[in-house]
């Protein structure tokens, strides 16, 4: 038998890209505004957002980064670079990133992680499975992944001062200088 020849798609066919318009750039400025405003609680609107940079076409890789990090300046640079009210650089910050944090935002940090990790052992020692009779079994780790509810820089500046040391993808244990 002889092979099917395949159609050939007629012209205009297939998916086209919604038009990015002003407002989605005002909705996305809004909604980095409101991130602002809402601090480390604000989980739903970085899903906003991430949709929004979706529909927007933007960098995938920087936008990626920002959401993940939950980087509120990044994002406000993106938004001022949409709009065209800066330009795009790949420079890192001058500013130092001891000044640029806060020492309350750090301690709160630092609180939120050594609560996270003591969850976590806990909820890992109360595994089924284990014997009713029997005291249960130690957990093994001692890193866990740092709380998303607080920027990466804060994460970064805590390593740097010797609380936490990093461990890769995300992974923080406690450092020898943590008190």
């Amino acid at each position: 038998m002889a092979k099917r020849k395949r159609k050939k798609p007629k012209s205009g066919s297939g998916y086209k890209a919604p038009a990015t318009t002003g407002a989605d750039i005002h909705e996305l400025a809004n909604v980095a505004q409101q991130i602002c405003d809402a601090g480390p609680s604000a989980g739903v609107l970085w899903g906003q957002a991430h949709k929004i940079l979706l529909k927007l076409k933007a960098n995938p890789t920087k936008s990626a980064t920002i959401i993940a990090s939950r980087d509120t300046d990044g994002l406000i640079h993106l938004v001022r670079v949409m709009q065209g009210l800066e330009v795009e650089t790949d420079e890192t910050q001058t500013q130092e990133p001891s000044e640029a944090i806060d020492t309350e935002a750090m301690k709160q940090a630092l609180k939120a992680f050594r609560k996270r990790l003591k969850l976590t052992k806990l909820d890992h020692e109360s595994r089924l499975g284990v014997g009713p009779m029997s005291s249960g079994r130690e957990a093994s780790f001692d890193a866990i992944e740092a709380p998303r509810e607080y920027d990466h820089a804060i994460w970064e500046e805590l390593t740097r001062t010797g609380q936490l040391e990093s461990l890769g993808q995300g992974f923080y244990k406690l450092g020898p200088n943590a008190d």
